[in-house]
Order: C-alpha cells, then structure tokens, then sequence
C-alpha cells in the first residue's frame, strides 16, 4: 500500500511539474520524522553535500537538486559519457503508512540524451541503474536523512 501510494504522489508531482515522469526510486525508507522534519533534514542532507539546490517545495515534499556532474564527487564516473554523469536528485517525503514518521524517496536521473547545460525536457530522463557511481550519493543522502532525523 505504502508504494502505491508512493507512486501516486510521483504520478501527481508529475501533473504538477509538466512533464515529469516517475521513475523507480534509487532509495525508499521510512524515518522517525514528521513530513516537515524530514523535509528539512532531506534539505539539510543535500546542501551539506554540496549538492546544487533547484527545488525546495515543503507544500509539496520535495527537494530537487540541478544536474551536477558526479566526477567532482566520483573521479571513476569519468568513463561515462557526459549524458550518462549529468545527475538531478529528486527526494520526495510522505506521510508513513503507520501515520507515524515518513517516508522517505530518493531518485536519481540522468538524461542520455544531454550534451551539457540544463535540459528542461525531463520526459527523456531515466534512473540511473543500481551499478553508477551516483548510486553511492544516493546511499549517502540516505545514511545522513536517518542519522540526522534520528538525532532530532
């Protein structure tokens, strides 16, 4: 249940954000937070990365970020092609099943087809598979959300 319900706040962040598609997310769990206070914590989580900020909606629970190319943060992503290094991080914050604490999704997007600059077309965009470099920026956004809503 907590998925479908998930998958329909991405498909309604979709109608909200034009062309947006959901997409499998890199992350999914549950923190001992309010919707509110995860947001911030996910908020937090993402600037202490330095991670460029594009969005931040607490109406909406989302945080996005630009696209940033992961090789200043994984030297390895070099052999990628640029389209493929090219990674916007999407975290999305719900309400748990339980009514207690929230949910917590991380998606990352590459866009094959981008050459560089920010493409506004998202309806190319795919989510980067389990074996990319950003996977492990995933991970890291998502010990630093359950430490950090933990700590609250």
């Amino acid at each position: 249940m907590k998925r479908l319900a998930l998958v329909g706040l991405l498909g309604a962040a979709a109608c909200v954000s034009g062309t947006l598609r959901p997409v499998r997310p890199g992350a999914e769990f549950q923190v001992d937070a309010s919707p509110p206070a995860a947001l911030e914590v996910a908020l937090g989580a993402v600037t202490a990365l330095g991670l460029p900020l594009r969005l931040h909606d607490p109406e909406a629970g989302v945080v996005e970020t630009n696209y940033t190319d992961i090789v200043q943060y994984y030297p390895e992503a070099s052999q990628f092609p640029l389209g493929e290094r090219l990674v916007r991080f999407r975290l999305i914050v719900v309400l748990a099943d339980t009514g207690y604490g929230s949910t917590v999704a991380i998606e990352a997007r590459y866009s094959p087809f981008m050459t560089g600059g920010d493409d506004t077309s998202r309806n190319r965009e795919r989510a980067i598979p389990r074996d990319h470099p950003a996977m492990e920026m995933v991970r890291e956004l998502q010990a630093a959300i359950t430490t950090r809503a933990h700590d609250r």
